[in-house]
């Protein structure tokens, strides 16, 4: 009798066990399944509220990143707080705005450009929020040293202390085998939730 109570019990530890594998490896985003490169990654950022999907269940992760969509991104994950408390505006992205030129997380010169908001983001501009959010919320922003950045003479100055912060917390890294930045390149959708989940760990430890 004992036997075949301890085989029922095993039995359902077992099927418990399957139940709840397949339950945490089903993807919020059919476009981003679970042996995707960023999985971990955008469900975290996800599962955080710092991240939308586009619609019909799908994330489009190989999408770009609008300057609005990058500013909303790092308001939801590091000033909750305080977007908690906004009102709609117009256009839409415009309270997100305002809280993080207010954080001074972003440049005026750059914020307030239109084209800025409603074109993909470029790596170097990218590196700038996360220099703004790392020296606000930690105090301290170390950079990388110059050698390790392949292409550090061809970043134009007004980046070069974001780029290397964003190097020495291991937040962004280079592109190719040389270590170059490319900073005029544009972050992919699935690349802003790693960032995101990267920079979050810096400042948060990961919580």
């Amino acid at each position: 009798m004992k036997k075949v109570i301890s085989l029922f019990a095993a039995v359902c530890m077992l099927l418990s066990a399957t139940c709840m594998q397949a339950f945490a490896a089903a993807p919020s985003f059919s476009d981003v399944p679970a042996d995707h490169w960023a999985y971990d990654a955008v469900e975290y950022a996800a599962d955080k509220g710092w991240i939308d999907g586009v619609g019909n269940g799908r994330y489009d992760p190989n999408g770009s990143v609008t300057g609005a969509q990058w500013i909303t991104m790092v308001m939801r994950a590091f000033y909750a707080d305080e977007i908690g408390a906004l009102e709609p505006g117009d256009p839409w992205y415009q309270p997100y705005r305002e809280a993080a030129e207010r954080n001074l997380l972003v440049q005026l010169d750059w914020s307030t450009i239109e084209s800025n908001m409603t074109s993909p983001i470029s790596r170097y501009d990218m590196s700038g929020m996360i220099y703004g959010v790392l020296y606000d919320r930690t105090g301290i922003v170390k950079e990388a040293d110059p050698s390790e950045i392949g292409d550090w003479d061809q970043i134009p100055p007004y980046y070069q202390g974001a780029v290397a912060g964003a190097y020495e917390a291991g937040i962004l890294t280079g592109v190719n085998d040389n270590g170059d930045f490319c900073g005029d390149r544009n972050m992919t959708r699935a690349q802003a939730a790693v960032v995101l989940q990267r920079l979050n760990n810096v400042v948060n430890g990961g919580m």
